[in-house]
């Protein structure tokens, strides 16, 4: 990941004033224990889904090259999706309860997951990898 994107995201960090981010999370989060339960989150999501998408694959007798090439091509997409609903809930968890009530009963994540705001931005993302699509197929 070395190159131009490390320095742009450093200099955009630098830059954006503090006063930007009026969230007030609860005692316990910090970035680094919230960056690694979006990974979970999204690890959880990602690989079933992958699994989903090969079994579906294979039934409808598709060869294993084709398979594998079709599961590493969409794997963007999974984690594009996995990625969005994880930050969502995340975030708005992080607002209610603090670490370490999560890291006691993890299942509380369900009902952010599942939350209307939640599902909101999950369709949302979904229509703007929609439309990219379309796009790309235009161009």
């Amino acid at each position: 990941m070395k190159g131009k994107t490390l320095p742009l995201l450093s200099l955009f960090l630098a830059t954006m004033p503090l006063a930007t981010v009026a969230v007030e999370y609860r005692p316990g989060w910090h970035a680094s224990g919230f960056f690694e339960q979006v990974t979970a989150c999204r690890a959880a999501i990602v690989l079933p889904e992958i699994s989903g998408y090969e079994k579906k694959a294979k039934a409808a007798g598709h060869s294993d090259d084709a398979t594998r090439n079709a599961t590493v091509a969409m794997m963007p997409v999974f984690e594009d999706m996995a990625s969005t609903v994880c930050y969502c809930a995340l975030n708005e968890l992080a607002k209610d309860i603090t670490y370490e009530s999560y890291q006691a009963d993890q299942a509380k994540m369900r009902g952010y997951l599942d939350g209307a705001k939640c599902r909101a931005a999950t369709a949302d993302r979904m229509r703007a990898i929609k439309e990219h699509a379309i796009d790309q197929r235009l161009k």
